[in-house]
């Protein structure tokens, strides 16, 4: 085969493949809630000490993820819950959530990306909705069915 010929061949090869990764190319996008009902609840962490980043480098922190309808309990691990959160509501802009505890329930709306504080037995938690992304091909907008949420306390 003339090296010429399979230079050329190699070339179109690598042009062919550059342009397909173009077409395709993957970036990091924003989820979009679409609230619809879980298959398996909410998946929850216990409070603990120190998380990610510096915001939460000396807090209690949590991060569960919750659909409309399924709730999780706040708790540091192996000790009792302290109180419950319900999803009740919502869309990709805010939720409607409860924070039920023995001593009674408090219902709020937390926006994408603010934070809202909670108070149960004298202690002061923050909520937090914050924006999730997800790698997606050009033109996809990935959208889930569960939130993120981060509850934080200071020690």
């Amino acid at each position: 085969m003339n090296p010429s010929f399979f230079s050329l061949i190699t070339l179109f090869a690598f042009a062919v493949n550059a342009a397909i990764a173009e077409e395709q190319k993957i970036t990091s996008v924003r989820q979009i809630f679409v609230p619809a009902k879980t298959e398996h609840g909410a998946s929850w962490s216990a409070l603990h000490k120190g998380g990610p980043g510096e915001p939460f480098k000396d807090r209690y922190w949590l991060q569960a993820w919750a659909g409309v309808g399924d709730k999780f309990p706040v708790q540091e691990e192996g000790k009792p819950v302290l109180f419950e959160i319900a999803v009740i509501a919502g869309d990709d802009d805010q939720l409607s959530i409860e924070v039920r505890s023995k001593e009674k329930t408090q219902k709020l709306t937390i926006g994408r990306d603010k934070r809202t504080i909670i108070e149960s037995g004298g202690v002061k938690y923050e909520l937090l909705y914050p924006s999730t992304s997800k790698a997606a091909k050009n033109g996809e907008k990935p959208t889930t069915n569960q939130v993120m949420l981060l509850l934080s306390r200071e020690p």
